[in-house]
C-alpha cells in the first residue's frame, strides 16, 4: 500500500499514519476492508488531515471497528494496517 497505518504494540495507545517510504520493505501487514455506511467516521484520510494523522492517531478517536482490529493485529506481533473504507455498498 502507499500508505499504512502503524499500530505498534500492546503498550502503546496511538497509531499514526506512515508513507510507504517509513515501512520497512517486506513488513508484514494486514489490510481491513470497511464500509462506513451513509454517516462517515471523524477520521479519514484526506489532504487536509495527512500531517495530523502522521503524527498520532488518539485510540478514542478510532472507531470500535478499527480499534478491534488493531487489537487483533497487534496479538500477531504485525505492526501495520491498511483500511480500505468506503462510504456504502451501493456505491459499489
Amino acid at each position: 500500500p502507499t500508505r499504512a497505518i502503524f499500530v505498534g504494540s500492546a503498550e502503546e495507545e496511538a497509531v499514526r499514519l506512515c508513507d510507504r517510504v517509513e515501512i520497512s520493505a517486506g513488513a508484514a501487514y494486514s489490510v481491513l476492508s470497511h464500509c462506513w455506511g451513509k454517516h462517515p467516521q471523524q477520521v479519514m484520510l484526506m489532504k487536509s488531515t495527512v500531517r495530523m494523522l502522521k503524527e498520532g492517531i488518539p485510540w478514542s478517536s478510532l472507531p470500535r471497528t478499527f480499534q478491534d482490529a488493531i487489537t487483533v493485529i497487534r496479538k500477531f506481533q504485525i505492526q501495520y494496517i491498511w483500511i480500505d473504507s468506503f462510504n456504502d455498498f451501493t456505491s459499489l
